[in-house]
């Protein structure tokens, strides 16, 4: 059963189909909660202190190991791994996350993570301004990847929500609403639906 707080909390499947959840608000801010798929009348499991740092708006994705990383939220500059190898697994600092940050506005949560075919993660933070990516189809040849894109759609310019008058209204507005887009993927095709009330 969940008894913590899951507001703004990230998760990731497991190669086996568990989903792993992480974080969340107030108590749940450290638990990391887990479904196994693979029990038919099994319920969440909470862990708490399952994880190093506190993480709220974070980012989860899974390596190749099973293990999931878990990068960034609310005032956290840094990553973790979770399943932990051993009780001494601490947080890692990455600049990356300090140098995208607006203190004012926190403009670089949930950042976006892609697993590339050589095991590097390419990570993008939402900055200036929320954007939204997505793994294009990898082109194969002789069995061999050979291209990986990854598209990065939407943002505003850098201090535009800070910004007031006529100006930058009437630039904002002439705009497709780049907050919460979703893609599809179809016959090589990718569709961009934009937030609500918008586009």
């Amino acid at each position: 059963m969940v008894l913590t707080d899951v507001w703004c909390s990230s998760s990731a499947l497991t190669p086996d189909g568990s989903l792993f959840q992480t974080g969340g608000f107030n108590d749940g801010e450290r638990v990391v909660r887990v479904f196994d798929k693979s029990c038919g009348k099994c319920d969440w499991k909470e862990i708490p202190y399952g994880l190093v740092n506190r993480r709220w708006y974070a980012t989860n994705h899974v390596l190749p190991d099973g293990r999931q990383i878990v990068i960034g939220g609310r005032r956290q500059f840094n990553y973790e791994f979770y399943l932990k190898t051993m009780s001494s697994d601490k947080a890692y600092s990455l600049a990356f996350l300090v140098q995208t940050n607006d203190p004012i506005i926190e403009n670089n949560l949930y950042p976006f993570v892609f697993l590339n075919t050589d095991g590097n993660l390419f990570i993008f933070a939402n900055y200036p301004s929320t954007r939204s990516g997505v793994l294009l189809p990898m082109r194969v040849v002789q069995g061999k990847v050979v291209v990986v894109e990854v598209l990065i759609c939407g943002g505003t310019p850098q201090g535009c929500s800070k910004k007031s008058g006529s100006e930058t209204k009437s630039e904002i507005s002439e705009k497709p609403y780049p907050k919460y887009p979703k893609f599809w993927i179809s016959k090589n095709r990718i569709i961009r639906i934009f937030g609500f009330g918008f586009g």
